[in-house]
């Protein structure tokens, strides 16, 4: 039993060790593209994010969350990479063009920061 419970841990050290920090997070609107600076641990492969629609709460001005996502895996390496990624707002199906996506807030979540332990976020206001 005590193997099990500390195979457990051990796989929950490792597994957060994928996590992928939001530090901050502007909107680029000539490329039409999130840019979101990150901090995650690794260094062996290279990282490939995206970010996962999540709701949107229909009050004024319109609040939507996504979270990101680091889809890479095996990367054992414990460096700290600090990295501005681009993501483009079709990912997320947000067209600057639709009116009802005016002025809203979008909430990016990221995994928890190891400072603070609490889940790391930053947020953009679309244009209006």
């Amino acid at each position: 039993m005590k193997k099990l419970i500390v195979i457990a841990v051990l796989c929950l050290t490792v597994s957060q060790s994928f996590a992928a920090i939001v530090r901050s997070a502007k909107l680029d609107k000539t490329l039409r593209n999130i840019l979101i600076d990150i901090e995650y641990s690794g260094g062996c492969k290279e990282h490939k994010f995206k970010l996962v629609p999540g709701p949107c709460f229909e009050t004024y001005p319109l609040q939507c969350n996504a979270k990101l996502v680091d889809e890479t895996q095996d990367d054992f390496c414990e460096a700290f990479i600090f990295q501005t990624i681009s993501i483009p707002l079709t990912q997320i199906n947000i067209d600057l063009n639709d009116e009802y996506y005016s002025g809203a807030h979008l909430y990016i979540t990221g995994d928890k920061d190891y400072k603070t332990k609490k889940d790391s976020e930053a947020f953009i206001i679309l244009p209006k």
